[in-house]
């Protein structure tokens, strides 16, 4: 069927899942019916800015924007390094947030600077429908008063019910400075903000309609007496370092709490006394989430103490009355000698697996579903000692719906067995110990994955680049990195010619490389022909690694000196990472 046999109401509903570029450079122009739909009748656009080229970019605000933007109402910039400097540059072109009138949600994503982003918040008070927030930022140089009225600022935020920080910022339990009450927000997600006791009790006080709570992370908790109810909270998740006299002052402050996660390792809990707790402190409870790392006795048997513990959930609590089934995980070479218990289904983003572990569940079936759609992110670490000739797997389990896969190569065969399928991967972290038999494996990898945009290599000293001639008809993304920066590895001229002139380097769009010479930069960005975004550490500008770098220091003075002058550059210092170079990169057609 031609699509333009659909009636208009069809279209516009299908426009709806399109991003607002995308939109209009394939629609656009086609015909006048399109072009009514496109600037009359459509409403709605979703703006996306996180992965679109420089030149994409200026041509869509030079051509499109002012047209549409009172009919934006979700807008999505990034500081990443596939458009790096883009929230300073989008203002500083004459764009400002309070244009879009009509704006419901705003995310900002790995920007730096709490100067911009108070900015661009005291640009949102003149929205009168903006409800959803989402800011990720790191940032270790900004003073706390920044940090301060940046928090302020979006607690005054008169119409914002859905707010989600990821702040990565060293004074971040400055939230004990918050002044302003929020009347609004319902809805509150904060990642890597550390919360003590205090801290918390003060942002209760400071939001007291919330409903849906998400602390990425409480330490600090001694048993000090929460004293405010929070009588509309129904869901809370967490993930704490706490006393179990703490968690019982905190859980009588929410007695209408229906939804409860909890990710913890210093309290070990049975079954029974699970129970217990729940049963006095929530009546209402309807769904209960627990991640919950065990330490076992060394002085008796592993196995039996997991029995012994799983038959704690077997209760008419447990199995009857609510459905709550348990698992508990544990690998027998573990010196350690620590296991995992878990409820059903997995309810947590990131699995960590470590083949040769063992499983024992209160469920009756295999429970294979269990992690089809809940876990994202997968951490495979492979035991090389173990034999498998024998079983090749002892874990019940598959996983389904992997996003992002991180991995040892080489592999033992029985890993296959828990992936069936790798159509939902789009990341893809690899180390490789043996780069013979790991570049055999991690293509197998990529042959199941249809649709992997990014791969990332952590190279060890003897990482070879002769061997580099993996392929993939979707990996748009390529980063070079090491984990630890001693002893860093830089690409010489050969390596960057063999990368240059592999078959993924002719589709690679964005490149995260350190190199030992600049003259890499311009060969790298001279052969890669679809290049648009470049993230390099040179080697020969290391002499300045004791300075302060400076925006136009020796380096980017003679990349603009030097690139081709048939491109356009963006070239500034990764905010992250002082010691890298991020460019942007303006290809015109």
């Amino acid at each position: 069927m031609s699509l333009e046999l659909l009636a208009n109401e069809l279209l516009l509903d299908l426009f709806d899942y399109l991003n607002a570029h995308n939109l209009l450079r394939a629609f656009h122009g086609l015909n006048t019916r399109f072009d009514q739909l496109l600037f009359i009748q459509l409403q709605k656009y979703y703006l996306d800015f996180r992965f679109i080229s420089k030149n994409d970019f200026e041509y869509f605000c030079q051509q499109y924007l002012i047209s549409i933007n009172d009919r934006v109402i979700s807008l999505h910039l990034s500081d990443d390094i596939e458009t790096p400097n883009l929230p300073q540059f989008f203002l500083s072109s004459g764009y400002h947030i309070n244009q879009f009138i009509h704006l419901k949600s705003l995310s900002i994503d790995y920007i730096s600077s709490f100067d911009l982003l108070n900015q661009i918040i005291l640009q949102c008070h003149e929205l009168s429908y903006l409800t959803h927030l989402n800011i990720m930022i790191h940032n270790s140089q900004d003073p706390e008063e920044n940090f301060r009225d940046f928090i302020n600022n979006i607690w005054s935020l008169s119409k914002l019910t859905h707010c989600y920080l990821d702040i990565q910022y060293p004074y971040a339990t400055w939230l004990l400075e918050m002044s302003i009450i929020s009347q609004s927000v319902k809805y509150l997600s904060t990642k890597n903000i550390s919360y003590s006791s205090y801290s918390l009790l003060h942002l209760f006080k400071h939001t007291p309609y919330l409903q849906r709570l998400y602390i990425g992370s409480i330490g600090q908790c001694y048993d000090q007496h929460i004293q405010t109810i929070i009588p509309s909270l129904i869901s809370l998740s967490m993930t704490a370092q706490f006393t179990l006299q703490w968690m019982k002052n905190l859980f009588q402050q929410i007695p209408n709490l229906c939804y409860l996660t909890l990710e913890i390792n210093n309290i070990y809990l049975d079954g029974q006394e699970w129970e217990k707790i729940l049963s006095n402190y929530f009546h209402n409870i309807k769904i209960f989430r627990l991640k919950m790392t065990i330490e076992f006795s060394p002085l008796e048997n592993i196995e039996e103490q997991v029995d012994q513990l799983i038959d704690s959930f077997r209760s008419y609590y447990w199995i009857e009355k609510h459905h709550w089934f348990v698992r508990c995980d544990w690998c027998p070479m573990d010196i350690n000698q620590t296991g995992l218990l878990y409820t059903l289904p997995y309810a947590f983003d990131t699995f960590y697996y470590i083949d040769g572990s063992q499983s024992k569940s209160t469920n009756p079936n295999n429970f294979n579903y269990s992690f089809r759609n809940q876990s994202k992110i997968l951490h495979y670490t492979t035991n090389h000692k173990r034999d498998y000739s024998k079983n090749k797997i002892l874990y019940p389990i598959q996983f389904f719906n992997i996003r992002h896969l991180k991995i040892k190569l080489p592999f033992n065969d029985a890993f296959l067995s828990l992936i069936p399928k790798l159509d939902q991967l789009i990341s893809l972290d690899v180390t490789l110990n043996n780069r013979d038999l790991g570049y055999s494996q991690l293509q197998t990898l990529l042959d199941r994955a249809s649709h992997l945009y990014s791969l990332r290599f952590c190279h060890l000293n003897n990482f070879s680049m002769t061997s580099f001639n993996i392929t993939s008809t979707s990996i748009r993304r390529l980063e070079f990195f090491q984990h630890f920066d001693v002893r860093l590895r830089y690409f010489n001229s050969k390596e960057c010619t063999i990368l240059a002139n592999a078959s993924l380097a002719f589709q690679c769009e964005v490149l995260m490389i350190d190199v030992e010479s600049r003259t890499n930069i311009l060969e790298l960005i001279n052969i890669m022909p679809s290049l648009r975004a470049l993230s390099v550490r040179c080697k020969d500008n290391e002499s300045n690694q004791n300075e302060t770098f400076e925006t136009n220091d020796n380096l980017i003075e003679w990349l603009h000196q030097h690139l081709p002058s048939k491109y356009t550059y963006s070239i500034n210092r990764n905010v992250y990472n002082i010691a890298r170079i991020n460019v942007w990169i303006y290809k015109a057609s």
